[in-house]
Formats: C-alpha cells, sequence, structure tokens
C-alpha cells in the first residue's frame, strides 16, 4: 500500500499535460468552502466618490436650494480592509465656511443601499442624525458618448426614497430644510 504523495505519483503528477493540471488546480480552488467569487467583486462600479448634481422632492427640482447651500456635496462609498462598507458625506456649507462630513456605514442589497450615519457625525450644533436611511439605487452610464481624446463616459447614481422609505431621512442627512410632508426625493450623482 503506497502513501499518497508518494515519489511515483508526483513523478506521474509532473508528467501531466499542464491544461490537465490547469484545471484540477482551478477545480479544487472552485471548490473551497466559504469561496464566494462574486464576493470578491466588492462593491464595483458603486465604489468611489460621487458628486451631487441634482435633487428633486415629489418631482420638483430644488437643485437651485442645494447649490445655494452647497459648494460641492460628494458621497463617497468605499469597502475598509476589515470588509465592512463605508460612506462619507462631505459638503461644504455655504455661510459656515466649514466642511460638514457625516460618515458611516452602509449595507448593499441588490438594488437597495442602507445608510447607517454614525452619530455625533457631522451633527455640528444641528441636532442628532437620521437612523438607517433606506434607498434604492441605480448606476447608468452618460448618453452623450465621450469627448475626442476623452477616457470614459461618465457614470450617474440616482438614489431614490419613496412613499415612507426614509425620504425624510434622506433629507436629514443632507441638511436640506424642507417644508410640508415629503412622499418621494430623488439624488442624482456622477463621477468620471
Amino acid at each position: 500500500m503506497h502513501a499518497p504523495g508518494t515519489k511515483k505519483q508526483v513523478e506521474r503528477l509532473a508528467a501531466s499535460p499542464p491544461a490537465a493540471f490547469l484545471a484540477v488546480l482551478v477545480g479544487v480552488v472552485l471548490l473551497l468552502p466559504g469561496c464566494d467569487l462574486a464576493e470578491e467583486e466588492g462593491l464595483g462600479r458603486l465604489a468611489g466618490s460621487w458628486q451631487v448634481t441634482g435633487l428633486s422632492v415629489d418631482g420638483t427640482s430644488v437643485t437651485a436650494q442645494l447649490d445655494a447651500q452647497y459648494d460641492r456635496l460628494v458621497l463617497t462609498l468605499r469597502r475598509g480592509a476589515d470588509g465592512r462598507d463605508f460612506f462619507s458625506l462631505t459638503g461644504r456649507r455655504e455661510g459656515e465656511g466649514g466642511v460638514r462630513t457625516v460618515q458611516g456605514t452602509f449595507d448593499k442589497d441588490g438594488g437597495e443601499l442602507t445608510l447607517r450615519p454614525r452619530q455625533g457625525s457631522g451633527t455640528s450644533g444641528h441636532g442628532t442624525l437620521p437612523g438607517p436611511v433606506e434607498v434604492d439605487y441605480a448606476i447608468s452610464s452618460s448618453e452623450e458618448p465621450p469627448s475626442p481624446g476623452g477616457q470614459s463616459s461618465a457614470l450617474f447614481l440616482e438614489l431614490r426614497a419613496e412613499e415612507g422609505r426614509s425620504e425624510d431621512a434622506l433629507l436629514d442627512l443632507i441638511r436640506l430644510p424642507i417644508q410640508g410632508a415629503v412622499d418621494r426625493a430623488r439624488v442624482r450623482l456622477s463621477k468620471g
């Protein structure tokens, strides 16, 4: 009886065609417990910094009000070294001369994001932050071709909160004062 890994078996494996050896190696890697290749994709196109370019409430654009309040408002989504997903929302506020940053964690599930602001992050005397903010999201490419010599078309991210799904919390996160009940809030962001 021969023990596995004897000299004869090693010689036979070494003489195998490289394609067969590669196929066995790939098969072993795919069968490893806990190996989820989809997870390795991480955040995909969602990762990175997205500048807010538009905001509408109940179908009415309030982008001018947003532009009057912030010079620039950027949402950054990233995966940490520990595998957790983090976000930051950073904006320069008019009239205050400072930068406001809200940070926290988020979860991605299909076409939904749940942002969980860290309490004490970005409040600066403005009260508490909303609890979890649940939004639907969609990523799309620019419909315009890239400029001559341009690398690629821009990407757009749309966040939607509708009918009880965190629309007020989304506006609180941005710190945009809107009076009255809100049924729908949509934020358009771009990168690229």
